[in-house]
């Protein structure tokens, strides 16, 4: 189950009271920023995890993330990380991981900025974040015995980076797990395999063979499917989508969207 607390009170503690929360289910808790005190011990106590979603989080007025960092609220044993909508900031993990642990960095050393002092160490380490999108991601889906790590018996599930490329030439052959959060980006990727079956080779995604069925929802499109067929399709239906938007109402559109979201239209300033 996916829900969020981003408001005064805390959800958690409603669910613990009410007995809400199923043992036997679950729950990854979206973004978790603006938490209250307890929550933490709340989502160990139910094995509830977080999934941060660092630049949608930032972005969206819904404040710091909390997976690596937060000045009174220890997340990291039940955390996780995610990429929000494509429609509103990338879906690179790597790159949400390299936002995250950063800002977790900016907020441990502002406290010592004010005293004119330096930390001995970085807070936080790049293993931390890189486990977020890998092992503990798993453990948040409750599927820890099937993914996220290399290992026998698991799915064969492989993202095979291109030490050799601009960007991680260098890093790469020093430290791979540095070189992967701070420096990559999905041009860096050379190869991806999902459950055993190769997704993208030499850089290039694979073409898409279509389940029996499909057919009704492609309108016409081969059996086989290449990017450019995919990403054909999606232009035009964002100009399809766009057309829709001009005949909105866009203010009240923002009204409801305000409302669906419980947003109290007193507190927006300009």
């Amino acid at each position: 189950m996916l829900t969020s607390f981003i408001a005064k009170n805390s959800r958690l503690a409603l669910f613990d009271e009410y007995g809400i929360v199923d043992p036997d289910t679950h729950w990854v808790v979206s973004h978790a920023t603006n938490p209250m005190p307890g929550d933490a011990s709340l989502l160990k106590k139910h094995n509830m995890y977080m999934s941060s979603a660092p630049s949608s989080a930032m972005q969206m007025v819904m404040g710091h993330p909390t997976a690596l960092y937060h000045p009174t609220e220890d997340f990291f044993s039940h955390a996780s990380v995610g990429a929000d909508s494509h429609a509103i900031c990338g879906s690179s993990l790597a790159s949400e991981l390299r936002i995250l642990l950063q800002d977790a960095r900016a907020q441990f050393n502002d406290s010592l900025v004010e005293s004119w002092k330096s930390p001995a160490k970085l807070n936080r380490s790049v293993e931390d974040a890189f486990n977020l999108a890998t092992i503990k991601g798993a453990r948040a889906l409750g599927m820890a015995a099937q993914i996220g790590q290399l290992k026998v018996g698991m799915a064969a599930d492989i993202v095979v980076y291109d030490g050799t490329t601009p960007a991680l030439y260098g890093g790469a052959q020093t430290n791979p797990v540095t070189a992967i959060v701070m420096l990559s980006s999905p041009a860096d990727v050379e190869l991806v395999l999902v459950d055993g079956i190769i997704r993208k080779e030499n850089g290039r995604l694979k073409d898409v063979q279509t389940a029996q069925g499909d057919r009704k929802w492609r309108e016409g499109v081969n059996e086989t499917l290449a990017w450019a067929d995919i990403s054909a399709k999606l232009i035009e239906k964002s100009k399809v989508m766009k057309d829709r938007i001009r005949s909105v109402d866009e203010n009240q559109m923002r009204k409801n969207v305000m409302q669906f979201l419980n947003v109290d239209p007193s507190v927006v300033v300009e």
